[in-house]
């Protein structure tokens, strides 16, 4: 089996996303948080890895007779995160990533 862990691909995805109504002004007081972190969301996705990329990964693990356990297909500073995701304790993992989305 193999984990198959994309970072942002550059698709119609971001173009196409909903954004859920915020409440009147002055209401949410995380409404700045959430529109700097979707935001910058939004930039990333738009600078992902193309969907070829992806669905050439998919070709090779699925093509494989010992595919590895993770595939990793994004740009390195995901990879990154990636790593850092499984070696750094929770709480640090968890402040770098607020951080990397500027809340």
């Amino acid at each position: 089996m193999t984990l198959l862990e994309p970072g942002n691909v550059s698709t119609d995805f971001t173009a196409s996303r909903r954004d859920v109504v915020p409440p009147p002004e002055g209401d949410d007081p995380y409404a700045a948080m959430v529109a700097k972190a979707v935001g910058l969301m939004a930039r990333h996705e738009a600078d992902g890895v193309p969907p070829s990329e992806v669905a050439a990964a998919i070709s090779r693990v699925l093509s494989s007779r010992r595919p590895r356990r993770r595939v990793s297909v994004a740009k390195i500073d995901e990879r990154v995160g990636i790593i850092g995701k499984r070696v750094l304790p929770y709480r640090l993992f968890e402040r770098a990533a607020r951080g990397s989305l500027g809340v």
